[in-house]
């Protein structure tokens, strides 16, 4: 299941009993209004202490969002440039064979006319010069990404990616 699903699931699970519960306690007047006493455990000083630990726990839940949000952007950059690059060397490949049929065809012009043979290469030019620009993306992505380690970095926080586990076999996964 998607994070999202999960996160819709537990909210509704959450949503629910929160719902059942809120409905079994009792009107009487005196439990309806009840009197809140101060704790005396709720100190200035532990009050001060909790919040900043409650502002440190967000400061490092936004930067692990960025990062999050950056990390989510080079993995799509990466895809979209493996897919041109794997559309690239497929034209190629065709353009490749066309090519070699064309040079055992007996007659000497061959049956690829020079305007088809422009058109292969316009289109492989084309292709090339797209995945060129989407690895350009990806280096600038992962440049950004350096910045942002460098600023965790100086905030006290460091990640480490994932490495998950395939059968008998470790996969890491490459930046």
């Amino acid at each position: 299941m998607g994070f999202q699903v999960k996160f819709f699931l537990i909210l509704g699970w959450g949503c629910s009993f929160l719902l059942l519960f809120s409905c079994r306690g009792s009107l009487s007047g005196h439990d309806h209004y009840p009197v809140t006493n101060v704790s005396s455990e709720n100190t200035v000083v532990n009050l001060d202490k909790e919040l900043a630990q409650t502002k440190s726990l967000l400061v490092s839940l936004e930067l692990e969002l960025e990062w999050l949000i950056l990390r989510k952007e080079i993995v799509l950059a990466k895809t979209r440039a493996n897919q041109s690059r794997e559309s690239s060397l497929k034209l190629e490949r065709e353009f490749t064979n066309f090519k070699s049929l064309d040079n055992r065809f007996p007659s000497q012009q061959g049956f690829i006319l020079e305007k088809k043979k422009r058109e292969w290469e316009a289109r492989l030019k084309v292709k090339k010069e797209e995945t060129n620009r989407l690895d350009a993306i990806v280096r600038l992505l992962n440049r950004d990404m350096l910045e942002l380690d460098d600023k965790l970095r100086h905030s006290g926080f460091r990640y480490q990616l994932p490495t998950f586990t395939s059968g008998q076999q470790t996969v890491h996964i490459p930046e």
